[in-house]
C-alpha cells in the first residue's frame, strides 16, 4: 500500500495510473472485510493524509461482496448502520458482485446484472471466507500474476485442497487466522 502511495506521488505519473494506484479493493463483506475497510479508511484519513495531502482526496476504497448485503449474519440495524457509515466515509460497497479474476493491475468483477467489469486498482485485500478451486466446480481465482496481495483469514485451508492457488510472483502473502 505504501509503495502504491509513494509511486502515485511521483510527479511523472499520469492521472489514470494515479487513480489506479490509489484505488484499494477489499474482497469480502463479512466482519473481517468490513473491519479492514474501516481501519484502512481510518489509517488513510488519520495518518497518511498528513504525509500525502495532495493524494488524500484521490484515495478510494471499494468493498466487494457477493451476497445481497454486507454482514449477512448480523441484524438489519447493524447492516444499515455499516452501509450508512461507509457511505459517509466514501467507502464504496458493491453487493451482489463476484470477483471472477484478480489481475496484476485490476480485479475482474461479475456485476449484479451478470455483466463483466474490469476495475483498475493498486491493492487487493482478500478478506473473503475462501478461495475456490477448479476441483470444486466453483469460481477459480488465479493469483499467479499478482505482485502484491494480502490475504486475511482463510479458515481450514490446506494447500493440497487448492492445487490451482500458486502465488508464484507474489512479493508477500500475509495470512492471519
Amino acid at each position: 500500500m505504501l509503495i502504491g502511495l509513494e509511486t502515485a506521488a511521483l510527479p511523472s505519473q499520469d492521472t489514470q495510473e494515479v487513480e489506479r494506484l490509489l484505488h484499494m479493493v477489499v474482497v469480502g463483506g463479512g466482519p473481517t472485510g468490513v473491519e479492514l475497510s474501516g481501519e484502512l479508511h481510518d489509517f488513510l484519513e488519520d495518518d497518511l493524509k498528513s504525509w500525502y495531502p495532495e493524494l488524500a482526496s484521490k484515495i478510494r476504497i471499494t468493498l466487494v461482496e457477493a451476497l445481497p448485503n454486507v454482514l449477512p449474519m448480523f441484524s438489519k440495524q447493524l447492516i444499515n448502520y455499516t452501509e450508512s457509515t461507509f457511505k459517509e466515509s466514501k467507502i464504496e460497497i458493491m453487493t451482489k458482485t463476484m470477483v471472477k479474476e484478480v489481475k496484476e493491475k485490476s480485479v475482474v468483477l461479475q456485476m449484479p446484472d451478470k455483466s463483466i467489469k474490469e476495475v483498475p486498482c493498486g491493492l487487493v485485500v482478500w478478506a473473503a471466507v475462501r478461495v475456490k478451486s477448479r476441483s470444486s466446480n466453483l469460481v477459480d481465482i488465479d493469483f499467479t500474476c499478482v505482485r502484491e496481495i494480502v490475504v486475511f483469514r482463510l479458515p481450514a485451508i490446506s494447500w493440497t485442497n487448492f492445487p490451482t492457488f500458486r502465488p508464484i510472483n507474489v512479493e508477500y502473502l500475509l495470512m492471519v487466522s
